[in-house]
């Protein structure tokens, strides 16, 4: 027996809104931003998350450079950042 699901993106939107009364500030980075400044959500830790990304691209390079799989502390050792390690 054959199940089909069906889901009209336009409506999931408004879901989203009436679920969660947060949503409303995610609109957009100048949304998100001032209702931060309000103190009606935590800001988003960009710096953090540009960190992890530059980390999973670097993993990535030396992976394939080495032919072989590496852990975090692997890569973290093996990057050539010049970036202040916090």
């Amino acid at each position: 027996m054959e199940y089909k699901a069906e889901v009209e993106l336009g409506l999931v939107d408004s879901r989203w809104r009436s679920c969660d009364e947060k949503y409303k500030y995610y609109d957009s980075n100048e949304h998100h931003w001032i209702a931060a400044l309000q103190g009606k959500v935590e800001l988003h830790p960009t710096a953090a998350v540009a960190l992890n990304v530059a980390l999973i691209s670097d993993g990535i390079f030396q992976s394939q450079a080495k032919r072989a799989e590496l852990s975090a502390k692997e890569i973290d050792a093996g990057s050539k950042s010049s970036a202040v390690k916090l």
